[in-house]
């Protein structure tokens, strides 16, 4: 077990690995699995309210009786009946019809739940996934900026020794290097920080090795296509969810109001019983009707409590729906934003390395002064930062949009998992 723990610690995991692992395995998912079974069973126990119902009974008893005479004696008697019954309700003003409607909605709405979390969890998966390849990558900056700036030391050690530059500039190589390290340590901290989060994400309790990223063509999206995407959405599971609760409130309603409506059920039986035999033997029919003439206010109760339940599920259907159109929106603007920031930002890494490149061959002449070394390699670090920042917020953007949408990841194979569950 211990190696098996060290070989899943040590595996280096990718998207598709986090999506099949976190879709069967976080317990999310499995809660979202027995709220579905539950439902089912609920389902089955309502039809089965109108099932016959057959239960038998046998009863044995033995007694004695101490009488006094010129001899005192006990007498024994023993006893035994049995019967068995069978009774079916036959009519009920329509509520079990309700009833039955009820718990389809209610099973209805569990499914579409755990549509809903998977697809929510493949998001987050996602995000987390790509927010660990964003600290991987701001970490290799990080380091490839220790290393310029360790290299620069070295070459103003060699300067200053032969004279052709102030020992100042010794001391301030030594301060970039210090805080290129400081800057080092937080970075690492983050992206152990990002591997936790991917672990949390797809259901193990530790952090996992993520692979390393791979530059892909960014998702491209217009703005014109949003009324198409807000069709989508509104077709997602949990607007589906939320309608079908919608129903079940509206069945709930009528079936309050169907309370004070007679029922009628049947019954027959058939009994032994005697202390001696032959037994007697009798059976029985009946015919039974209820009828709840008054009830003070309990049957008022019940139908304010379900219309009110039903304006609430409507109420909250609305929001949603209201949501929607925002969501779609933001979702396809971070996506717009983060791919121009992404073309902004390679121009400007591209300008800033030039830059850089200028300001060593200034200083290696002695034209330049460390200050202008400093700028520049900030400037470029930044500016290489913030591409890896809006290549990853791209990447992100579309898990959250797709979520928006109610549609599963590209990356998620549906026929792998069905097989991985087979096996």
């Amino acid at each position: 077990a211990q190696e098996a723990a060290d070989a899943q610690a040590s595996k280096i995991w990718s998207l598709e690995d986090c999506l099949q692992y976190g879709l069967k395995n976080h317990p999310k998912v499995i809660m979202a699995d027995q709220d579905v079974k539950i439902q089912e069973a609920a389902l089955l126990s309502t039809k089965a309210s109108f099932d016959p119902k057959v239960s038998a009974s046998m009863n044995l008893g033995n007694s004695k009786d101490q009488r006094r005479g010129d001899v005192t004696s006990f007498h024994s008697n023993n006893s035994q009946s049995e019967s068995v019954s069978l009774s079916k309700k036959l009519y009920d003003s329509g509520k079990f019809q309700l009833q039955k409607k009820q718990s389809k909605e209610a099973l209805e709405a569990a499914k579409k739940d755990r549509e809903t979390t998977l697809i929510s969890l493949a998001a987050n998966i996602k995000t987390m996934f790509f927010k660990a390849q964003q600290a991987q990558s701001l970490l290799q900056v990080k380091l490839e900026t220790l290393d310029g700036y360790e290299k620069h030391l070295k070459k103003v050690e060699t300067f200053v020794e032969v004279g052709t530059h102030a020992p100042y500039d010794i001391t301030k190589a030594q301060v970039n290097v210090a805080n290129a390290r400081v800057d080092l340590i937080s970075a690492r901290s983050s992206l152990k920080e990002a591997l936790v989060n991917v672990g949390n994400a797809i259901g193990v309790d530790h952090p996992i090795h993520v692979a390393a990223y791979k530059l892909e063509e960014l998702p491209q999206i217009d703005e014109s296509i949003k009324v198409d995407y807000v069709k989508i959405a509104l077709e997602r599971p949990e607007v589906k969810s939320s309608e079908a609760r919608l129903r079940a409130a509206k069945y709930r309603i009528n079936e309050a109001r169907s309370s004070l409506k007679p029922s009628i059920s049947s019954s027959a039986g058939y009994s032994w019983s005697q202390t001696h035999t032959p037994q007697d033997r009798g059976w029985n029919l009946g015919l039974g009707v209820s009828w709840t003439i008054y009830d003070g206010r309990s049957t008022k109760a019940a139908i304010d409590s379900a219309k009110n339940s039903y304006e609430r599920t409507k109420a909250s259907l609305d929001n949603l729906k209201l949501n929607i159109d925002s969501e779609v929106e933001n979702g396809i603007n971070d996506i717009i934003d983060s791919a121009q920031r992404v073309k902004a930002n390679e121009i400007l890494v591209k300008q800033t390395s030039e830059s850089l490149e200028l300001a060593e061959s200034r200083y290696d002449t002695g034209l330049g002064s460390p200050l202008e070394i400093t700028d520049a390699r900030f400037d470029y670090e930044k500016a290489k930062g913030n591409l890896i920042s809006a290549y990853f917020d791209c990447l992100i953007a579309q898990a959250k949009l797709d979520n928006t949408l109610g549609r599963m990841p590209k990356e998620y194979s549906l026929e792998k998992a069905v097989e991985e569950l087979g096996d």
